[in-house]
């Protein structure tokens, strides 16, 4: 937690966008201990809009920035992909404390630059795999299962925003960060298909994914669909647990509950009966996900005073600069796949 006996901090946002508009407000509002000092953009004129909002200063720059707030602590980085690495590298040579949306840089190579600069100058470097903060997410992970088979759907109607990026970086990236995180090993295997029917990269994708411990996982992200989609499904062997992250609610069903319904079905079975007439939801006992201990915040706020409590503290963040190539190791892995089936 933030101490008490630190002083109020100077905070920064880079990049006066829709998602730096949020970050903005959590810095200006929502994090005790933190104060917006700052916003930048290469556009002055929406750094100026976006200041004025919160109290701010506006900057053309980060170099402008860094002249005018030499004892800056923190920053968030939430320019496109493609400017990332450019807007953080100064930041972290000060050794300020770097949070950068995700996907942390646009490749793999990039992300290996940030890390190394961000170590040798002891600066702390967070991703913005903002899902982790999820209710639902958490307390899923408090359950501890082991998974064996994962599936992850993301799917929403194009906006016509980040097409800079894949569908996979765009959106596909918050569930390989999840992935990961379960099934706790590295990607090795990868077998994907894809389209590219509104941009110029990938715009859907179905991917299956094989990690170094054997957990297999399916991963569907598209910016094509007519509905938004957000789910998860975890098949341990012992438990089946499935969140949906808009509505922030999940539940868990373990086989210990059902062995004796699942006799009873199975003996009826073998005898021939006709189960039609029966409703397979009532037999199910489900333990619904207890988001209360971590609802007490927006994601963004929970993130942002996860990332300053990490800063402050000198401990390890939550989603980690290693993390974040991890991610872009498994969003390049599919990418290549779906290249080598067209």
């Amino acid at each position: 937690m933030i101490q008490a006996n630190f002083p109020v901090v100077k905070a920064a946002l880079v990049g006066a966008g829709r998602m730096g508009r949020h970050h903005a407000r959590t810095w200006a509002k929502n994090v005790p201990g933190a104060r917006l000092a700052g916003v930048v953009d290469a556009r002055l004129a929406a750094a100026e809009a976006l200041a004025a909002e919160f109290g701010a200063e506006a900057f053309d720059s980060v170099e402008a920035l860094l002249a005018a707030h030499p004892d800056l602590a923190v920053a968030t980085v939430a320019t496109p992909t493609i400017y990332h690495t450019a807007a953080a590298l100064p930041l972290l040579r000060r050794g300020i404390g770097v949070l950068i949306e995700k996907p942390l840089a646009p490749s793999a190579a990039e992300a290996r630059v940030l890390a190394e600069v961000a170590a040798r100058h002891g600066a702390t470097l967070q991703v913005g795999h903002v899902e982790r903060y999820n209710p639902a997410v958490r307390a899923l992970v408090a359950q501890k299962l082991k998974p064996r088979h994962l599936e992850a759907v993301r799917t929403s109607p194009m906006t016509f925003r980040s097409l800079d990026v894949s569908v996979i970086m765009d959106m596909g990236i918050h569930d390989l960060d999840i992935l990961l995180a379960l099934a706790g090993a590295p990607v090795v295997k990868v077998e994907a298909h894809g389209q590219s029917v509104v941009s110029q990269s990938t715009d859907h994708c179905s991917a299956w994914l094989t990690f170094a411990n054997g957990v297999r996982a399916h991963l569907t992200s598209s910016r094509l669909a007519l509905t938004t989609t957000r789910t998860l499904k975890l098949f341990a062997d012992d438990a089946f647990a499935h969140l949906d992250y808009g509505t922030k609610a999940g539940a868990v069903y373990r086989m210990k509950n059902h062995a004796g319904p699942l006799a009873g079905v199975q003996a009826r079975l073998a005898n021939n009966e006709d189960l039609s007439a029966e409703k397979y939801a009532d037999m199910l006992q489900a333990e619904v996900l207890d988001i209360a201990p971590y609802a007490g915040c927006d994601q963004l706020t929970a993130q942002a005073t996860a990332f300053l409590d990490a800063v402050l503290n000198k401990t390890t963040p939550v989603v980690t600069a290693q993390d974040g190539i991890n991610a872009i190791v498994a969003a390049e892995m599919i990418a290549a796949a779906i290249s080598a089936n067209r």
